[in-house]
């Protein structure tokens, strides 16, 4: 260990690295940069990430730069079993293959209960072996395996349920639609869960969840923070035909149901149509006279927030931390390092202020 004579003779040259010799500027950590835009996208860049990159533009810019462009990310967990990316992508294919051979409402309807229970598990065990059919992957063990086809035909059992209680016959146009379009210059892959064409011809597009928390509030903002079936039914499905809605299908063993916004009411349960009240909360009359303002809306935000990330936008700017939830790239965003700064220009812009009163305070009274 070094001596006392050594660490008296460094003492002068130690510099304590604290939040207040930060604030006061006693040494310079580096040259001060504008860290807030990042090189615009080039032709012929490819930008990972689809939607969730839209989504994460939305909300902080810096977020999407950082995992969609310079592929950050962070460590995968070890998990015994399976995740529940896995599990949801698990259900996404059986009810894909199911709908591939159930077509519509009319045919769900005449399934006799033997003959639906064999529909389900049929599509369970197809999308479970193409799991395990897959060099990429780990093959499911047997126990793991049955739970999980197990817990896949209970849940789907359910939710067929409330499919079967929807009072307009439906056709199941689309499933999983595999999609690239060229949304302001950047090609967006994305796949869209579910179509269906309704009696009077129009769309409705699903998205299949498997969480309880839904948000569609945002849906009249500027900034689309939840833009996956906005961007779906503005700029995906609206060229094929009228779309009437767009819905979340929450695929739950608890309340099953759906939650979202449709042109008409009563299109599906709990699903607002834009002249109701609760709808008309989130979307003035003034704001969106009609449906075609709502999908307007929604197609001008959409390109807002991609001409972001063609022309390089990357600051660190969230209205809410709670839609930081679920980044993978927290810690390269700085927030507390941003927090001090931020108090710093504060106590800067307010120092000429509190000197002049406290000068005053100073001297003698007049």
């Amino acid at each position: 260990p070094p001596t006392s004579e050594a660490c008296n003779l460094a003492a002068p040259d130690f510099v304590h690295w604290t939040r207040e010799a930060v604030r006061e500027s006693r040494f310079m950590l580096a040259p001060a940069i504008e860290d807030a835009q990042a090189p615009p996208v080039t032709a012929g860049e490819h930008v990972t990430g689809g939607t969730s990159m839209l989504r994460a533009q939305a909300i902080c810019p810096a977020w999407a730069y950082y995992q969609y462009r310079l592929g950050a990310g962070k460590l995968e967990e070890p998990l015994e079993g399976l995740d529940s990316r896995q599990r949801g992508t698990f259900l996404h294919e059986a009810l894909r293959h199911f709908w591939e051979a159930v077509k519509s409402s009319d045919q769900l309807q005449v399934l006799t209960p033997p003959d639906r229970q064999q529909a389900v598990e049929q599509a369970v065990d197809i999308a479970l072996s193409a799991h395990d059919a897959d060099p990429k992957k780990q093959p499911l063990k047997p126990r793991l395996r049955q739970l999980e086809r197990e817990r896949l035909c209970r849940l789907i059992h359910g939710w067929l349920e409330v499919e079967a209680k929807r009072e307009q016959p439906f056709v199941v146009l689309h499933t999983e639609k595999e999609t690239k379009p060229d949304i302001e210059g950047l090609q967006v892959r994305m796949s869209v869960d579910r179509i269906d064409q309704l009696d009077d011809g129009s769309l409705l597009v699903i998205d299949y969840k498997t969480g309880a928390a839904i948000d569609t509030k945002n849906w009249s903002s500027d900034r689309l923070t939840e833009p996956q079936l906005p961007i779906y039914a503005s700029i995906v499905v609206s060229p094929e035909g009228p779309v009437e809605g767009v819905v979340f299908a929450k695929v739950l063993l608890k309340e099953p149901g759906w939650a979202g916004l449709s042109h008409q009411d009563k299109v599906l349960p709990k699903v607002l149509g834009l002249d109701s009240k609760a709808a008309r909360k989130l979307f003035p009359q003034d704001r969106f006279p009609d449906w075609s303002n709502v999908m307007d809306h929604w197609n001008k935000c959409i390109r807002s927030v991609a001409r972001g990330v063609q022309a390089g936008e990357a600051g660190v700017r969230c209205q809410d931390d709670k839609g930081l939830r679920y980044c993978d790239v927290m810690p390269l965003l700085r927030l507390a390092e941003r927090q001090t700064q931020w108090e710093a220009a504060v106590a800067a812009a307010f120092e000429p202020v509190v000197s002049h009163a406290q000068s005053l305070a100073e001297s003698p009274s007049q």
